[in-house]
């Protein structure tokens, strides 16, 4: 099994040197023990639900200093209660902790929180596959407003947090969860960074002024790029900083090469927050920034808004191609090591 693993993870590696990036600092980090693991309750919003969470804190930690603080948000494969599943990286979905937990400068400036969702709850009670969702009929899920009570009741009371430099991300049910929360708490984040998630779209006015990066292959049929497409769109016609990465052929797993992309962590921290009134006014449309390290598009294939047509499925037969690859060359491997097992 070990040598089925390496085979697969080298096979990545070479899918991700083919699209020009490097592997990251802070791979080989073990968040279990570089995270401290919490809970948090908080009365008021539920009586029964517990919040796990884990947090890095620099052990170099001065109250006399204010610090960065990122919080991320897991995907759908995380969710439970033994605090450790959603920091367990499988396919790199934990990387953007890692790099900036094995960063020998960022570690000294950055807290890191990690909260775990319920097992039988989401971020956002929305299905996955259609992309996007309408929030004003969406009530804000106990796990999430457990995540806002714990950055603003507990972690900010409890460390010298810059106000200015609070930074959110998330995956797939996370992506989902970060798009809901900078709509619903727009002038709580600095910068914000979805990765393969579902959005409203029509809330993109609300968070015009929010330095934003959002990466999604347009061939993921397991979350659509419909809310990600329709919010690129709009945020872009509205002239906001506004970044967007095409992660084909990668399918969903957008994370994988997204996390990896070599600016992501200056881009991240040259961010400090805009009061919605200091936002400049819309005039021409302007078109989104996009990243030269993957598959970027200047214009997502969907359409704005309410779109339901199906994403382009080229994106998804190079990631299905890669993935028979990755198959063959497993199976090639088993039959070597039975083969050897044989003679």
């Amino acid at each position: 099994m070990k040598m089925i693993k390496t085979v697969v993870l080298v096979l990545n590696a070479i899918l991700l040197m083919s699209c020009g990036i490097v592997p990251a600092a802070g791979a080989q980090i073990d968040l279990t023990q570089k995270m401290q693991a919490r809970e948090y309750r908080d009365p008021e919003i539920s009586r029964n639900i517990v919040l796990p969470y884990r947090i890095y804190v620099p052990s170099t930690y001065d109250e006399s200093k204010s610090y960065r603080i990122l919080l991320w948000l897991h995907g759908n494969s995380g969710r439970g209660e033994d605090n450790s599943l959603h920091v367990i990286d499988e396919k790199d979905m934990t990387l953007l902790l890692r790099r900036v937990i094995g960063d020998e400068t960022l570690s000294e400036q950055f807290i890191v929180v990690a909260p775990q969702c319920p097992s039988n709850d989401k971020w956002v009670d929305a299905g996955y596959y259609p992309g996007y969702y309408t929030l004003d009929k969406t009530p804000q899920t106990i796990p999430s407003q457990l995540v806002m009570s714990l950055m603003q009741k507990e972690l900010q009371q409890s460390y010298n947090i810059d106000p200015d430099r609070i930074y959110i991300s998330g995956i797939s049910m996370g992506g989902y969860g970060t798009w809901d929360l900078i709509c619903r708490y727009p002038d709580y984040f600095a910068a914000a960074m979805p990765v393969c998630g579902g959005a409203d779209p029509l809330l993109a006015e609300t968070i015009r002024h929010m330095p934003i990066w959002a990466a999604h292959s347009q061939g993921d049929s397991i979350v659509r790029p419909v809310g990600t497409n329709g919010m690129v769109k709009r945020l872009t016609a509205l002239e906001a900083d506004i970044t967007y990465t095409n992660t084909d052929p990668y399918g969903h797993d957008a994370w994988m090469p997204f996390y990896q992309e070599p600016t992501l962590l200056d881009w991240m921290v040259s961010k400090t927050r805009v009061a919605r009134a200091q936002s400049s006014t819309p005039s021409e449309p302007a078109q989104s920034r996009e990243s030269s390290q993957i598959g970027s598009v200047s214009s997502p294939s969907s359409e704005p808004d309410r779109d339901v047509k199906k994403s382009l499925p080229f994106g998804w037969l190079i990631g299905a191609a890669a993935a028979v690859v990755a198959i063959g060359a497993t199976i090639s491997v088993i039959a070597v090591k039975k083969r050897k097992k044989k003679q």
